[in-house]
């Protein structure tokens, strides 16, 4: 106990003399909504000011989104009614939403607003092309979701596009930043970006003229905020009192994602379509630990899938034992039986659910770590998990994991947002591209002998590694142990909440649900130093 004591001495200490770490932070995207990401970013004074960045990564490809922006007026005079961020949310329903277009006002049109450049909403033309001389692009979307950026004018050939929004300047081309890093006017700025195959809009928005929060940005540093949060072509919106980024709270409301200098009622808007997320994506789930016997999904022999040869079906059996476990008391047995046949070894899929097929099996957003924790005492085996995607097409798989076998269990787990811990199998690319996924089957693959495999635990952590589900509080590398590396970890999300950029989930390990890192935390972390991983 004392050096738990002294633990908490040397914390608090550090705590009361500790100042903000510096430098440029771009936070990790969170899915919320199917096809919407979203992240923070941010900058200290010193680099190159204090910034408060919030961006939302749409894809393209997901069928639920669609892109919609302010419709027409009719007669009313100007050519759009002005609106709030809030407003625009709550009116036309779409899930998330930011300012677009410059536009005129006037004392005959105070609530409404003329459109500078082209608007297209719904295959209509709001605001008709311009020859604009401020080196702005036209963004450009069909109905498909095709998108690009185009020079346009009067005489432009707007066949098949159903949304547009145009501005300037057209500051990132290629991946290269064309802003003038001389200039300094520093404001809140909107902008929207492509990736290189055009599949993601990038939309940011960076807060300003709020001293102590966030400062602004030049076009310049927009620019290269596009580009950290994968941006390869980019647009300036509108910004300043104008720049604002909601989304729709489920319930018919809005809520603002960043913080907006003035509540402006805007002649334009961007706003997306999207569907929401299944109610089961929580941060983390256990698919099955055999508990009590039960199997889940994996409750099919190892026989049943075509996919498997070389056992011997009627002899190889699959069955939940409480006789060992990573994890409580129960696990699986896989016996495998070789058939004394044929040779160049086996292959075992271990189907999820009948068929294997999505609507039988927990749909999972792709973010985090899928796996397993397995043990063996055969030599030369090699284990994987396949998973499908959103359209349920068979499978991608994870690469090939040699199985070490000293009887030991291990941990065998595999990133879903990094493509090369991925291969293609049946119909599969080796790409983890869609919003969600579900397992397809448990794989393994062994040389002519007759093998026993344990499983425990198939689970999926859309934070981190599996790891962190079992580990001691605190231990946040994880390495087994609460150590000086962990406490530097805490360090940089110490008094951060859910909605600051450092914010780091893996370090709020108090029982209080407050979403802060804070003394509750320390003092769990405290108590948890030096020990490792929980029993």
């Amino acid at each position: 106990m004392q050096i738990k004591n002294i633990m908490v001495t040397f914390v608090l200490v550090w705590t009361i003399s500790s100042s903000a770490l510096g430098g440029i932070t771009v936070g990790p995207w969170e899915l919320i909504f199917k096809g919407v990401r979203h992240a923070r970013g941010g900058a200290d004074a010193a680099e190159p000011r204090l910034q408060k960045v919030n961006a939302l990564q749409i894809d393209l490809y997901e069928p639920n989104i669609a892109l919609f922006t302010t419709p027409s007026n009719g007669s009313t005079p100007g050519e759009t009614n002005r609106q709030t961020g809030s407003q625009f949310i709550t009116i036309y329903g779409v899930q998330a939403a930011v300012n677009a277009h410059f536009y005129h006002t006037g004392s005959d049109i105070e609530w409404n607003a003329d459109l500078i450049g082209l608007s297209i909403c719904e295959g209509q033309i709001v605001s008709a092309a311009e020859s604009l001389p401020y080196g702005g692009r036209s963004f450009l979307v069909t109905q498909d979701n095709i998108a690009r950026f185009e020079v346009t004018s009067p005489s432009s050939d707007l066949t098949g596009i159903w949304t547009a929004v145009e501005a300037w300047p057209f500051f990132l081309f290629d991946g290269v930043n064309n802003g003038d890093p001389s200039t300094t006017s520093v404001h809140p700025r909107t902008a929207i970006g492509l990736t290189e195959d055009n599949r993601y809009l990038v939309i940011i928005t960076i807060d300003g003229r709020q001293p102590g929060y966030s400062n602004g940005a030049t076009l310049w540093e927009t620019a290269e905020w596009l580009i950290r949060f994968g941006a390869y072509n980019g647009l300036n919106l509108d910004g300043g009192g104008s720049t604002h980024m909601w989304f729709s709270n489920g319930d018919g409301g809005a809520i603002a994602l960043n913080s907006p200098s003035e509540n402006r009622a805007v002649g334009s808007h961007l706003g997306v379509f999207a569907v929401p997320l299944p109610a089961n994506f929580t941060r983390s789930y256990i698919y099955i630990d055999f508990e009590g016997g039960y199997e889940g999904t994996f409750n099919k022999s190892l026989s049943y899938s075509g996919s498997t040869y070389g056992i011997n079906a009627s002899l190889s059996t699959a069955d939940a034992v409480n006789t060992d476990s990573f994890q409580d008391d129960w696990s699986q047995r896989l016996v495998i039986v070789d058939d004394g046949i044929s040779n160049g070894g086996w292959f075992v899929r271990h189907v999820s659910g009948p068929s294997a097929s999505r609507s039988n099996n927990i749909i999972r957003p792709t973010t985090g770590f899928v796996g397993f924790w397995a043990k063996t005492t055969a030599a030369g085996l090699e284990i994987s998990l396949a998973i499908d995607n959103t359209n349920n097409v068979t499978a991608d798989r994870g690469v090939r994991k040699a199985m070490i076998s000293d009887g030991q269990w291990y941990l065998y787990e595999w990133n879903l947002q990094d493509d090369s811990q991925w291969e293609g199998w049946f119909n599969g690319d080796g790409l983890i591209d869609t919003v969600d996924f579900t397992i397809d089957s448990i794989q393994i693959f062994g040389p002519d002998v007759d093998a026993t495999v344990f499983i425990d635990v198939v689970a999926h952590n859309s934070d981190g590694s599996l790891v962190y589900l079992f580990s001691a509080p605190g231990d946040f590398e994880p390495d087994g142990d609460v150590d000086l590396a962990d406490f530097a970890v805490l360090a940089l999300s110490w008094l951060k909440d859910s909605e600051d950029v450092n914010w780091n989930p893996i370090c709020d390990i108090s029982t209080q649900n407050d979403d802060t890192v804070n003394f509750h935390d320390l003092f769990v972390f405290a108590e948890n130093w030096l020990d490792g991983v929980m029993p």
